[in-house]
């Protein structure tokens, strides 16, 4: 899995994130993990990076949850907890 951050890393620091390699290693690091049944770390580098839904999150109905086997520590999501009416 090293292999694969480092390969990451690099296309990221080349600037070849559009490249077919880069687009590989992607899909096989997703797979990997489907095949884990774990979440996905994505990796923003294109028009998102920048992008925020903070000001529309209030809107959100559907209850969320956040828990212990999720990837995502509490305080990475607290912004949820603060703005979102049912989240546990």
């Amino acid at each position: 899995m090293t292999d694969v951050r480092e390969t990451i890393e690099t296309h990221k620091k080349d600037e070849t994130t559009g490249s077919p390699g880069y687009n590989r290693i992607m899909v096989s690091s997703m797979r990997s993990k489907f095949a884990r049944l774990r979440p996905l770390e994505f990796d923003f580098t294109g028009t998102l990076k920048s992008w925020s839904y903070l000001d529309q999150i209030h809107t959100i109905a559907t209850p969320l949850t956040n828990g212990v086997m999720d990837e995502e520590q509490d305080v990475r999501v607290s912004h949820f907890f603060q703005r979102i009416l049912h989240v546990r």
